[in-house]
């Protein structure tokens, strides 16, 4: 059995379930320097992706993956910057990956398609084993028009990302693959965006946007050989501050969606809320918010690990990657303008070695970590409470609605803020996993959660 599974069956008997799915740092370097991203782009970085290389070419990756999965991995994901840059250096892992875990099935990618398209292409068509059909997810993020992705990103990005993807689907589509290959877009707003996305107008053309993007990825399409998902639902940047009236501007920009969302579209589906699945599907099984944990909660530290650059080196998931670089934390202390989180990375060393970043030949404090996360996730009547309480505070403050000194309305909303936060953040920025996000509790609590519930409704409350 592998490592992580024998901590598991330690701990839960009872509800074991194999962890099959793996976050590997794939890329430490990028092309970009976006406005919202949380690694300062420093030259240390290149250090990084080229040991990454080496790892990955070495065979060091794939034995570190076996050493901590046993046969079980059935699942892949690139993350890290761009991990498009080292897509070529991986035919020899992926060669193996088929021979030594029989479950093998998918894998994962995402770019900002700023790169050669080239990178995506020979990955899928050359890098990847023919011998066995995958299911191949490539996402893309194009955050919207240009006064969007070309203030987050670099002038000119919007057009080329647009001009790659494209570029993408058409030769997969001209070349064939044995693959299973979907593709997906996920746009990302902050602070700075919500001011426009909550006039109805620029609302409407971001949509529109995508609607012709869609139109475009659509007509590339034209043997079906890549499964495009049309939903374009924004999501927020973290870790980002977000006000008052961040929150005022969330609350027009889904009243807006809400009315969008009768409109006819030539190709994208009815705009959306983000996280709205997620969040109906939470809402209508509630009655096990207290004892099937698994169903309302994030993978990391539990479904899926990640392994960094390092050998033998398991992290919660990919948002620790870099933490255990002391130059990284140094970068960040001097980027990061929020006071919160400036503290946090002040104390991150502690952090780390609490919970986060362990080398599993010290079964201690890999059992350990396997334990803390779970505490983090099981104690859901301390996480409920320590949550409503900051709700009253808030509303009595005046940063969020007075209707959330209710107990009945602040128990909705900080199980709304619940559902799209990051925990991971939560123990950096607060120092524990128990207390929620003020800045998600701000985000929902001025106007959103309403907006949020009219759309349900709209769509029809589930039966059961």
């Amino acid at each position: 059995m592998s490592i992580i599974n024998e901590g598991f069956l330690r701990f839960s008997e009872k509800d074991y379930k194999p962890v099959v799915a793996a976050e590997i740092f794939a890329a430490g370097w990028c092309n970009l320097k976006c406005d919202y991203c949380y690694i300062p782009k420093a030259p240390f970085l290149k250090e990084i992706h080229d040991k990454i290389i080496s790892r990955i070419k070495s065979g060091e990756m794939l034995n570190d993956l076996y050493e901590l999965y046993g046969e079980d991995l059935q699942e892949l994901g690139h993350w890290g910057t761009e991990p498009t840059l080292t897509a070529k250096y991986f035919k020899d892992f992926y060669k193996k990956v088929i021979e030594i875990f029989p479950n093998f099935r998918k894998m994962f990618m995402s770019s900002n398609f700023m790169t050669n398209p080239d990178n995506v292409i020979k990955f899928i068509t050359e890098i990847l084993p023919t011998e066995k059909a995958l299911t191949v997810g490539i996402q893309f993020s194009i955050d919207g028009p240009s006064w969007i992705t070309d203030v987050n990103r670099i002038g000119g990005s919007t057009d080329l990302m647009r001009k790659n993807v494209i570029t993408f689907v058409r030769a997969i589509n001209e070349i064939g693959t044995v693959h299973n290959v979907t593709t997906h877009v996920k746009p990302t707003i902050g602070p700075k965006q919500l001011e426009r996305m909550s006039t109805y107008k620029d609302c409407k053309g971001y949509y529109t946007f995508f609607d012709e993007v869609f139109t475009e990825i659509k007509e590339a399409n034209f043997n079906n050989k890549v499964r495009v998902q049309y939903a374009v639902n924004p999501t927020m940047a973290v870790p980002a501050v977000y006000t008052k009236e961040d929150g005022e501007n969330y609350a027009l920009m889904l009243k807006h969606q809400r009315h969008m969302n009768s409109e006819k579209w030539k190709i994208i589906e009815p705009p959306e809320p983000s996280h709205f699945y997620r969040w109906r599907q939470n809402i209508d099984n509630n009655k096990d918010y207290y004892n099937k944990h698994h169903q309302f909660e994030c993978s990391a530290g539990s479904g899926c690990y990640a392994m960094g650059d390092k050998p033998k080196t398991v992290h919660s998931c990919h948002r620790t990657f870099y933490l255990d670089d002391k130059r990284y934390l140094d970068g960040a202390r001097s980027a990061v303008f929020d006071p919160i989180f400036k503290n946090a990375l002040g104390n991150m060393e502690d952090i780390i070695s609490d919970t986060g970043i362990i080398n599993w030949d010290d079964k201690y404090n890999l059992y350990k970590q396997l334990y803390v996360n779970r505490c983090s996730k099981d104690f859901t009547k301390l996480n409920v409470s320590i949550s409503m309480a900051l709700c009253y505070e808030l509303a009595q403050a005046g940063l969020i609605k007075k209707k959330y000194i209710n107990p009945r309305n602040s128990y909705i909303l900080q199980q709304t803020a619940c559902y799209t936060e990051c925990p991971v953040d939560m123990r950096f920025i607060y120092g524990s996993y128990h207390i929620r996000d003020m800045n998600f509790l701000r985000l929902w609590g001025n106007g959103a959660l309403e907006e949020m519930i009219k759309h349900y409704l709209s769509k029809g409350i589930n039966s059961n």
